[in-house]
């Protein structure tokens, strides 16, 4: 789909972005500064495995947080680039040591397919070095504001959402709440995957 040409629509009054399934505002970013601080030790994805970039590989996941409403509560969400399987944590408070908490432990379920994670720039994400030697995973980070180079995420995050709505706090996310969102999404046909849905996460097949 070519958001560019619905939004060059929406500008010239047209009606095209009423019939996404998001109508998020695009943020304007010519200008901007970071102001969410600079973490040490960042990997672009111009040095990210073929096999991440490509999606010819299992393992390479990409990551972010959402916010409960008035920022109560977060939760965690990781998807693998080739399957979109997905995995969700609740936080409770978004803090550094809470999210590689959670990463490592969602992770540790699957050690085999563990090989790298894209992130966002948030200030939760500062522990990366970290998770690296805990997790023998390589870690990139996108751009500051270059969401689509974390697509896959960012949707599923807004599919996450049909489920969680931004109105509503996270603080009392049980891991009940997140196994069944979690369920809904992996069991979900996708054009993508030539629609039959199969979590390869819960076979015994084996990365090359």
């Amino acid at each position: 789909m070519d958001y560019h040409y619905i939004q060059r629509d929406r500008v010239l009054g047209g009606r095209l972005y009423k019939h996404l399934r998001c109508q998020k505002q695009r943020k304007k970013t010519y200008g901007a500064q970071d102001l969410r601080g600079i973490m040490s030790g960042r990997k672009r994805l111009a040095s990210r495995p073929v096999g991440a970039n490509n999606r010819s590989r299992l393992g390479h996941w990409e990551g972010d947080t959402i916010i409960g409403k008035n920022h109560q509560g977060a939760a965690l969400t990781l998807v693998d680039r080739k399957s979109r399987f997905t995995l969700i944590e609740p936080l409770g408070r978004r803090t550094a040591d809470n999210t590689r908490a959670a990463i490592e432990k969602s992770l540790r379920q699957y050690p085999q397919y563990a090989k790298s994670i894209t992130l966002d720039n948030g200030k939760e994400f500062t522990q990366h070095k970290l998770l690296e030697s805990h997790l023998s995973v390589s870690i990139f980070f996108a751009r500051p504001y270059a969401s689509w180079e974390r697509g896959t995420n960012e949707n599923t995050n807004g599919l996450i959402r049909q489920y969680w709505k931004k109105d509503r706090p996270l603080h009392d996310l049980t891991e009940k709440d997140a196994i069944f969102v979690m369920d809904r999404l992996n069991h979900r046909p996708r054009k993508c995957l030539a629609i039959k849905r199969r979590s390869r996460y819960s076979s015994k097949q084996r990365q090359d």
